[in-house]
């Protein structure tokens, strides 16, 4: 080979694929007009949120029954109680229910870390599931201020009682 030819073989070729989804999104972010019609379309309307996260804990309550009365609790019991209590944490927020969403969010990071129920995991969870009932029963809009945040704190600690009380051995 010579000199010229190594240089030209060195020299390494680009090739830019075709960006399919670019071409089907398009370019640039979404307007800030459509953005501030959706804010103030969310602010103006007032839904009634309680029948929808009613529906979503009797979903919860019967996935709850499911993993009460089975025999072998696995990961697959954890997942079907995550669902709707997810959609609780997603949805609270939005509809003014912030203390909603905080206390799913506690018993979707103690769900997540779960391999399988034992009975305490279900009392922890059982418990969370009271608490948003109460909360849509009662309909405690807001964050619940000082009772709120020791609310939080106190679910909270449980779930880590629980994990320090059942944390796998180390090696």
């Amino acid at each position: 080979m010579t000199e010229k030819t190594k240089k030209k073989s060195s020299k390494a070729k680009f090739y830019n694929p075709p960006n399919t989804l670019r071409t089907k999104a398009g370019y640039g972010g979404i307007d800030p007009a459509v953005m501030e019609r959706a804010e103030s379309f969310i602010q103006k309307n007032d839904v009634d949120f309680t029948n929808f996260a009613m529906a979503i804990l009797g979903r919860l309550d019967k996935s709850l029954e499911v993993v009460r009365v089975e025999d072998n609790r696995t990961k697959e019991s954890v997942g079907r109680v995550i669902g709707p209590i997810m959609e609780l944490k997603a949805n609270g927020a939005m509809f003014k229910f912030p203390l909603l969403s905080d206390v799913a969010d506690i018993a979707l990071d103690f769900l997540e870390n779960l391999e399988s129920f034992n009975d305490d995991a279900y009392e922890i969870v059982n418990i969370h599931r009271k608490t948003l009932h109460i909360i849509m029963s009662s309909q405690l809009r807001g964050n619940g201020g000082k009772e709120g945040r020791l609310l939080i704190a106190e679910l909270h600690e449980a779930c880590q009682r629980y994990n320090r009380r059942h944390a796998p051995a180390k090696k």
